[in-house]
C-alpha cells in the first residue's frame, strides 16, 4: 500500500467517484451503441486504438468518460487478465500532472 502511494499521489478513482455521483441515470448511455464505441472495445481496427471526445467545456466529455470507464470496469470484472486504467486531465492539476505521476498512476491502478 505505501510502495503504491509512492508511486503517484494523483488519485483518479476519487475523481471518477465524485464525476459518478453527478452522473444523471441513463445519460449518455447512447454511446454504448454507436459504431465506434463497439468498433474501439473490440480493438479490431488499428486506426480506432484511441476513443476521444471532443467538445466545448461544459459539453458532457467527462460524464461521456464516466459512462465508458464504468462500462469498461464492468465488462472487465470477469476477466482477470483485462485490466483498466484511466486519468481525469484537468487543467486545474497542471502541478501534477507530470510524466512520472501520470504514468505512476496508470501502473498503481493495474496492480
Amino acid at each position: 500500500e505505501e510502495l503504491l502511494k509512492i508511486l503517484s499521489p494523483l488519485e483518479p478513482h476519487k475523481r471518477h467517484r465524485d464525476i459518478k455521483c453527478k452522473r444523471v441515470s441513463n445519460t449518455g448511455d447512447w454511446i454504448l451503441d454507436t459504431e465506434q464505441f463497439k468498433t474501439w472495445k473490440q480493438g479490431i481496427n488499428v486506426e480506432s486504438q484511441v476513443l476521444s471526445f471532443l467538445g466545448m467545456p461544459g459539453a458532457g466529455k467527462t460524464v461521456l468518460t464516466s459512462l465508458v470507464i464504468d462500462h469498461l470496469l464492468g465488462h472487465t470484472a470477469k476477466q482477470p487478465a483485462a485490466g483498466v486504467a484511466y486519468l481525469y486531465c484537468d487543467y486545474r492539476d497542471q502541478h501534477v500532472m507530470d510524466t512520472v505521476n501520470v504514468i505512476g498512476s496508470l501502473i498503481k491502478q493495474l496492480v
